[in-house]
């Protein structure tokens, strides 16, 4: 138990350190809650690693949460403006991706002049406008799933197009590789784990449910926040690992 407890520990203080960096994914320790849920033989084995989890994770997050309080002068666990990640996609000029809200010019939404204040004021907005607009809020979202399914040409666009200045034919044809790649993926990903579950018999190891979970959790998020591939991008190597184990294991089940 101790040894799998510090492995747990250890995972919420590198989540943790992750959330610092991008705190719209402060809510991903519900994935690893989860995930210890469904694998875990016991309830006991499950709470003791979850808590341990958590202890981790809150002394990652411990130290920005203490100059939250020093700064602010209230409780603010991570990040001071949450209300602009959900007024980015949610407004009329949202579109489903990345928008410069200082561009707007609107003195409400200067969070250089009060940071809190225009974070609550651009979450207030962002609601409204949901509540209003209910038809085109799920639109939206739709939009920001398929944006965040989307291949990976934003690496092409940014190494080649905007850092080297690449044009024409290599950048296509490099866009072009890229989607292919992720196509194949998207592809060959759902037809080996069905034959993978059926190869163990309605089961599949557990190691193979959190990147799952890690996904779906992301995919929830960015159906209502900022979306985009390159938030599903930091899971691809998980998700190919993963593909050659379950084309393993279809391949062990099909030689019998």
């Amino acid at each position: 138990t101790r040894p799998r407890g510090g492995l747990a520990r250890g995972a919420g203080v590198a989540c943790g350190r992750a959330t610092l960096t991008l705190p719209a994914r402060r809510r991903a320790p519900l994935a690893f809650l989860a995930f210890e849920v469904l694998r875990a033989p016991s309830w006991r084995g499950a709470t003791l690693r979850s808590l341990c989890f958590l202890a981790g994770f809150a002394a990652a997050i411990a130290p920005w949460t203490v100059r939250n309080a020093l700064v602010f002068g209230r409780f603010v666990p991570i990040t001071s403006t949450s209300g602009f990640a959900l007024f980015i996609a949610n407004s009329e000029r949202a579109w489903g991706g990345w928008i410069d809200v200082a561009a707007l010019g609107d003195p409400a939404l200067d969070h250089g002049r009060d940071e809190l204040g225009a974070s609550r004021e651009a979450l207030r907005r962002a609601r409204d406008w949901i509540a209003a607009n209910p038809a085109r809020a799920a639109g939206l979202a739709l939009r920001k799933q398929q944006l965040f399914l989307g291949d990976d040409s934003d690496g092409p666009f940014n190494a080649l197009k905007r850092g080297l200045g690449i044009d024409g034919a290599p950048y296509v044809a490099a866009k072009l590789a890229a989607i292919a790649f992720w196509l194949a993926i998207a592809v060959a990903t759902p037809v080996f784990l069905a034959a993978a579950w059926y190869a163990r018999r309605g089961r599949l190891p557990s190691l193979a449910t959190l990147p799952i979970l890690l996904f779906f959790y992301l995919f929830c998020l960015h159906s209502l926040v900022e979306s985009g591939s390159r938030h599903r991008i930091a899971l691809a190597g998980a998700h190919v690992a993963l593909l050659g184990a379950w084309i393993e294991i279809a391949a062990r089940r099909h030689a019998r």
